[in-house]
Parts: structure tokens; C-alpha cells; sequence
């Protein structure tokens, strides 16, 4: 995994386009709290998958915020006050 996340980075800092839009497409799942999305772009999608399963609620519909912070997630926090 850390081989692949240096060669993502690498790709990165020679300004390889894929890598860059790669990179776009994750930041924009997050910020929807997409969860289907990054699970599809993750490095490791199996692994990413079996991170999302363990953590509540089991349905991954209803599952609004990051597994580490809970209610204080700090990008559903945010969505909620620019819906204001």
C-alpha cells in the first residue's frame, strides 16, 4: 500500500493529468460523503470496504459522516452550514 500511495504521489509532482483528476474526483466523493465513490477510487477498494462494513450503521445509505468523527465530522459539519 505505501508503494502505491508514493507512486500516486510521485505521479502527482510530475504533473501526471490522470493523477490529478484521480485526486479531484476523490476530494469531490468526500466532500458528498459519497461512500460508494471512494470505496470505487480507493487504492485498495477491498480493504476500504471491509473499513466502511465495520463501522455503524450497517446500511451505507444512511451513513452521513466520516466513522472517525462521528457527529463532529468536519465535512458534514461544513455542508450543513453552507446549506444555511
Amino acid at each position: 500500500m505505501a508503494s502505491r500511495l508514493a507512486a500516486h504521489i510521485g505521479d502527482i509532482a510530475k504533473g501526471v493529468k490522470k493523477a490529478k483528476e484521480w485526486d479531484l474526483e476523490m476530494a469531490k466523493a468526500r466532500q458528498q460523503l459519497d461512500w460508494s465513490k471512494q470505496i470505487e477510487l480507493a487504492l485498495d477498494p477491498k480493504k476500504a470496504r471491509e473499513i466502511l462494513l465495520r463501522s455503524s450503521p450497517k446500511c451505507e445509505s444512511e451513513k452521513r459522516e466520516c466513522s472517525m468523527c462521528g457527529s463532529l465530522c468536519a465535512i458534514k459539519l461544513m455542508n450543513e452550514n453552507l446549506k444555511q
